[in-house]
């Protein structure tokens, strides 16, 4: 999908990476720097399979080095303990493979370590994937023994199954987004308001990070919080490799007004033709009030069609003069 290859190319800034591993992990303290991650692709590859992750970096920690995994999320995914447990097991495997191929190629290796293909000494690097969770509400499983039946198996045996935890983080229920110090910090804040366009749009205009930010987070932002008539606008209000938001809201906003005036014109000449001029100027008149209710907040399905379906001149006037006065859509519903 399109939104998947926005967020892998976002992931791919290391600056940011570092940024939302220290916010995620760290709680906002530093435990890896942008120039710790070597790139790792995202492909975890053994002899019966590829998986592919959005995002792998390899981090150094001194002489040692940890793979770090990120994987997003819109929608739970009801297996994801097996998926990330799949995806790490890859990866330790890609390892093994690769220091096999070294070990076979030593003469100085016990006749264990040959058949084995890893010296006694070694050492793989940890492994770990971290799920960003864009959706409302995660209501899947969070460890692999929450997707096993053990009813009736002796506890004993239970306790023998090795459990696997995901880390999930529910971008929408966090609490604060400063441990974030990247524009990982707009992304996540435009998230949280995905479901509320006129909260969306306060933080847009009271951010002045907004105003100037990279085409990347710009695109992660409106696929990720379906503002998609903002991503048309893109070209028009780019800067170099910078975007104002802002800039970009206002003209969508405008954009649809208009578009909202026409549609009602052309609609109640469309009708006056057919049924006669009285249904022509209420069917314009009740696009005129969905106009002026737009700019408030998006219009519900069941306000809509009873304005759409109203056929009374009179009663259409005064739902236009209470939509001009109403402060939000809650006052002019409350007013019909």
């Amino acid at each position: 999908m399109k939104k998947d290859l926005h967020l892998k190319r976002y992931l791919s800034d290391k600056r940011r990476f570092a940024d939302l591993i220290n916010g995620f992990a760290g709680e906002g303290q530093e435990l890896i720097k942008a120039t710790d991650l070597l790139e790792e692709g995202s492909q975890s590859e053994s002899t019966r399979t590829q998986k592919y992750r959005d995002r792998l970096f390899k981090a150094a920690f001194g002489v040692n080095f940890m793979v770090i995994g990120i994987e997003g999320q819109e929608k739970p995914h009801y297996l994801m303990p097996v998926r990330c447990m799949t995806y790490d097991s890859m990866e330790y495997e890609r390892q093994t493979v690769n220091r096999r191929r070294e070990v076979k190629a030593l003469k100085s290796v016990s006749p264990e370590e040959w058949l084995s293909g890893f010296r006694k000494e070694d050492r793989l690097m940890p492994c770990v994937t971290l799920v960003l969770f864009f959706g409302e509400d995660w209501d899947g499983a969070k460890s692999l023994h929450e997707l096993l039946e053990f009813a009736e198996i002796p506890k004993k045996l239970r306790d023998m199954v090795n459990d696997y935890h995901v880390h999930i983080l529910e971008i929408q229920k966090m609490s604060d987004t400063n441990v974030f110090h990247t524009d990982v910090k707009q992304v996540f804040d435009a998230v949280r308001c995905s479901g509320d366009p006129e909260k969306l749009k306060e933080l847009i205009f009271n951010d002045p990070a907004f105003r100037n930010l990279d085409i990347e987070a710009y695109n992660v932002i409106v696929h990720y919080t379906h503002a998609r008539d903002l991503f048309k606008l893109r070209d028009e209000v780019k800067k170099g490799e910078k975007i104002d938001m802002c800039q970009a809201w206002a003209t969508m906003i405008e954009r649809e007004r208009n578009l909202g005036k026409s549609a009602g014109l052309i609609e109640g000449k469309a009708a006056g033709l057919r049924e006669g001029k009285v249904a022509g100027l209420c069917e314009g008149k009740a696009y005129g009030i969905l106009d002026v209710l737009s700019e408030h907040s998006a219009v519900p399905e069941d306000v809509s069609k009873r304005i759409l379906s109203e056929t009374d001149l009179s009663v259409l006037t005064g739902w236009l003069k209470l939509a001009a006065k109403a402060e939000t859509l809650e006052d002019f519903v409350k007013g019909m």
